[in-house]
């Protein structure tokens, strides 16, 4: 609990014996203030009702022997709750990773294919994103990209094959100028499926109009009202504002993610000026990232996600110091979130994450406690990419344990119509999967990483420049100076794909392993934006040179 410029924290020794009881406000003594103890005996099912202050009966203390809890209470300057969380985290190390026996890139690559060939999301080379619950099929390039690479890593040569095959129909399906924005996962990135298929000028061109469409859902102020549904359920009447930064994080998000992608100036200078707005959020709880069925006030690690991620965007966007300093604190938000210490003593549990605090349309499911790992997902992709900038964090040791809870909860080979996919939800106690099973895309991406297996997509600043660079692969950049940089990509496709540098203050020269760039190579070179265009195969070498003009800095 944070009031008044202190932050108060219990930590406490888990066991069958005590369990936690908190209440913000108090309304089980209705003392006015906050409750926070524990309690004895422990919240096992058959001894306690969630939620009640008193236990089913009596329980029998033995003569002599002495009952023990151990609790530290932590007390700290700060207008949140992060110097305890921050605190928890400095004195217990992170758990070990889970581990799923046999588990490697290519029975990793077995599993991908099988959700994306053989279960029902599957709709002949479209696809679905979840089964059940009315889900129609449609195109999807993230499922091309992702079967892209299932086929050159498989192990069955036959298997290979179809996925190559439903690769092509897959991309087939998608409109050449909407490759951007076909997907079915939660962690999109846009210049992700343009980069390894191309028609990078047709997808610019109709991003640039999704993110001025983003910018006019916004008021004069830089708010984002939420609007209850007509003859729908209000979810924001328990909510003292119309606003939540999940919900207007979400929207800044997805603009800065389009002006990265685009080089737009117009999208990178609105998203900015939103994005500063977004600081009257400082120092709240992150909430209101799910309002298609979760209350707007309830404490959401979804929003934790979008607003770490529009931060960091700012930070390589721009270079502003600040924007990182913004970025950290809302990704130890949604730390909170994530089981680090196991919540049974079954195997599945640890780095699993809670999606929200809270009950869907307020009666059910009751998320709280229940593992919702496609969240926290979208929460590992964006603290992976603030690592870069913020090496001292926690952050790539808990996207290795989310990722890993996730292969945890995907469906086995046991499950042939579900096989591969990613469960909505799975039961800690049961240790089973609960529907509604997802299609692989959202997984894919973190598991790749932690597997040790390739970057889908990266963009990296070069500090020395200030350019922005892009590509299908991750990025290292092996030299740098204020006129020149050398850079590797560790890249997906086997055949082509496509770079694209920004911020370049002159038409460069382009040297690809070491001569000059060829004709063919150097795609589109955009003057009036400062933007290259590259077309590139294999893992090349690639030096941009460019000369600044007279005073420019």
């Amino acid at each position: 609990v944070s009031a008044r410029g202190r932050c108060l924290g219990l930590e406490w020794g888990p066991g069958p014996g005590v369990a936690a009881l908190h209440d913000s406000p108090d309304r089980v003594f209705r003392s006015g203030g906050h409750v926070m103890g524990l309690l004895a005996p422990g919240a096992r099912p058959e001894a306690r009702e969630d939620g009640s202050l008193m236990p089913y009966g009596p329980v029998r203390i033995r003569a002599g022997t002495p009952w023990v809890v151990r609790g530290t209470i932590l007390g700290s300057r700060g207008n949140t709750v992060l110097p305890a969380v921050q605190a928890y985290v400095g004195r217990h190390p992170l758990p070990g990773l889970p581990r799923v026996p046999g588990m490697d890139l290519g029975e990793y690559a077995r599993l991908v294919a099988m959700g994306w060939l053989r279960s029902e999301v599957r709709d002949g080379a479209r696809f679905r994103h979840a089964v059940g619950a009315g889900f129609g099929s449609g195109p999807a390039a993230d499922a091309a990209v992702g079967l892209r690479w299932v086929a050159g890593t498989l192990r069955d040569p036959s298997m290979a094959g179809e996925a190559a095959a439903l690769a092509r129909a897959a991309e087939a399906e998608v409109p050449r100028h909407r490759l951007h924005a076909s997907v079915l996962g939660h962690v999109r990135h846009p210049a992700e499926a343009p980069l390894v298929m191309g028609s990078i000028a047709e997808n610019v061109a109709d991003a640039v109009r999704e993110g001025r469409g983003i910018v006019a859902q916004f008021d004069a102020g830089g708010g984002l009202p939420y609007r209850a549904p007509k003859g729908g359920l209000d979810l924001g009447r328990t909510h003292g504002s119309s606003e939540a930064n999940g919900l207007a994080g979400a929207a800044v998000a997805r603009l800065m993610e389009l002006a990265a992608f685009t080089g737009d100036g117009g999208l990178r200078e609105e998203g900015m000026r939103l994005l500063r707005a977004l600081r009257r959020f400082r120092d709240t709880v992150p909430r209101g990232a799910q309002t298609w069925e979760v209350p707007l006030n309830a404490p959401d690690i979804l929003a934790s996600a979008h607003l770490t991620r529009a931060w960091t965007l700012g930070y390589e966007l721009t270079g502003d110091e600040s924007c990182l300093g913004e970025a950290r604190s809302w990704a130890w938000t949604g730390v909170p979130f994530v089981y680090l210490t196991p919540p049974t003593s079954e195997p599945v549990g640890v780095y699993g994450t809670i999606p929200v605090l809270g009950a869907t349309h307020y009666v059910a499911p009751l998320w709280i406690g229940l593992p919702v790992q496609w969240c926290g997902l979208v929460y590992a992709d964006a603290v992976r990419r603030l690592a870069r900038h913020d090496p001292a964090g926690p952050w790539d040791r808990l996207a290795d344990g989310i990722a890993w809870a996730g292969i945890q909860h995907t469906l086995s080979s046991e499950s042939p119509r579900h096989a591969g996919l990613l469960p909505d939800s799975f039961d800690l106690r049961a240790q089973v999967p609960l529907p509604v099973p997802i299609n692989p895309a959202t997984l894919f991406p973190e598991a790749l990483r932690t597997l040790g297996g390739p970057w889908l997509y990266d963009l990296r600043r070069v500090r020395a420049t200030g350019w922005v660079v892009q590509a299908p692969g991750r990025i290292h950049v092996t030299h740098e100076r204020q006129e020149s940089s050398t850079l590797r990509v560790e890249a997906l496709p086997s055949g082509a794909w496509w770079m694209l540098v920004d911020g370049l203050a002159s038409r460069p020269v382009v040297r690809v392993d070491g001569r000059e760039a060829l004709g063919a190579e150097v795609e589109a070179w955009d003057a009036a934006r400062g933007r290259l265009t590259l077309r590139l195969q294999g893992r090349p070498t690639v030096e941009v040179s460019c000369e600044r003009k007279p005073g420019q800095r």
